[in-house]
């Protein structure tokens, strides 16, 4: 996934050839992020540099320390909630399966002079574009991430220091596990026996939640609760009556109304009727089950469904199935929005783009992956990931 192809320049030559000859012994990380970007300036000139440390197990971020060049110092990132910070979080930022990338790949100009680090510290530091660097060990695991900033007045980054920085990126990821050793997660032995056991039992239930005929909710537990409400910032119901529903919830109850609706008395008894619906949400595959409560002799009117959220398999990430592709980066984004459920309606306002653009994009995906429905494209993906 994290390779670096093609020959390697003089330029990148010259700078790696720096990295390797930096002495550990003894170096803590300020010492070492300051001969590194030292280096790395002189071959990508940039105005300030923070490094933001990760707990290689967890993928969360280490609040301190925080390496800083040139006396601008980074802002706080609240553990790496990427709801609180203009930065993604860790683990997004590894799912993308690149190692150094543009942040205008995260965020509109719109968005980054509208948030408030921006406003507070890159603002008066007049700083505008910027490169996300990953840094991974021999291991493979993520140490963190290096943001690199520039002046607007200066450019943004070049596709050549894209290239440099992913070709030392895994130099320096290697340093780090010498540099500073990570420690070894505690999390089993800071929970009593008691705590984790009713962690087990919490979160091996799926999710579960009860609608009414008129996909009112009448129930629904913890587990289900938390995804509902992700899915809901992220997807807003297309109904106005159903708003609490995300858009994947609300299609699954109308098919399933359909289904019942169209399905003889006789025929539940004997089958009882299902409807079933993929999503990726952050990494993860969810089935989503819709099933039919209903009391023996009771009409139409009286049923209730019950919706099933179970999570498949964690950690999907289809960056090496679209590069083994001949997908266009458009057509990857679509694909990554299809795989959250989204609608042709809520990719366009996401991407900006018309609707009708948003199909045509939809049907030469479908023709490259050699597919004829969405959900093909989404089986294709989803082949990589789960068992047969």
């Amino acid at each position: 996934m994290f390779e670096v192809v093609g020959s390697m320049t003089a330029n990148q030559k010259r700078l790696a050839s720096q990295l390797k000859k930096l002495n550990l012994a003894g170096l803590d990380l300020d010492a070492y992020f300051n001969q590194v970007f030292s280096a790395i300036q002189k071959e990508v000139p940039f105005r300030a540099g923070w490094f933001f440390q990760a707990d290689p197990v967890t993928l969360q971020l280490v609040r301190s320390p925080r390496q800083i060049w040139n006396g601008i110092a980074p802002p706080e990132m609240n553990g790496g909630d990427p709801g609180s910070s203009l930065f993604p979080a860790v683990r997004q930022l590894v799912q993308r399966g690149a190692l150094c990338m543009r942040g205008g790949e995260w965020w509109t100009p719109a968005r980054l002079t509208s948030h408030p680090i921006y406003q507070t510290v890159l603002k008066p530091n007049h700083l505008y574009f910027s490169l996300i660097q990953i840094l991974l060990d021999g291991d493979k695991k993520c140490r963190g991430y290096i943001a690199f900033w520039r002046e607007k007045s200066k450019g943004d980054f070049a596709d050549a220091d894209v290239d440099m920085l992913s070709f030392v990126a895994p130099i320096i990821g290697s340093h780090l596990e010498k540099v500073h050793p990570s420690q070894k997660s505690s999390i089993m032995t800071e929970i009593s026996e008691e705590e984790l056991h009713k962690l087990v039992r919490r979160r091996a239930q799926p999710g579960i939640l009860i609608l009414n005929q008129d996909g009112h909710i009448l129930y629904v537990n913890h587990d289900a609760k938390n995804l509902l409400d992700a899915l809901t910032a992220k997807s807003p119901s297309s109904s106005p009556h159903h708003r609490s529903l995300p858009q994947i919830v609300y299609q699954l109850y109308l098919q399933f109304k359909e289904t019942v609706d169209t399905t003889g008395r006789d025929e539940i008894k004997s089958a009882m009727p299902t409807v079933n619906r993929v999503c990726i949400h952050e990494g993860t595959v969810f089935l989503f089950r819709a099933l039919l409560l209903q009391k023996e002799g009771s009409n139409r009117d009286a049923m209730h469904i019950m919706i099933l959220i179970e999570k498949v398999s964690q950690g999907v990430r289809i960056d090496q199935f679209v590069q083994s592709t001949d997908l266009t980066k458009r057509e990857q984004a679509v694909v990554r929005l299809l795989l959250e459920g989204k609608t042709n309606k809520e990719v366009a306002s996401h991407m900006d783009i018309g609707e009708y653009t948003v199909k045509d994009h939809v049907k030469r995906i479908m023709k490259k992956l050699n597919v004829t429905t969405r959900a093909g494209i989404v089986a294709k993906i989803l082949h990589q990931h789960l068992p047969t």
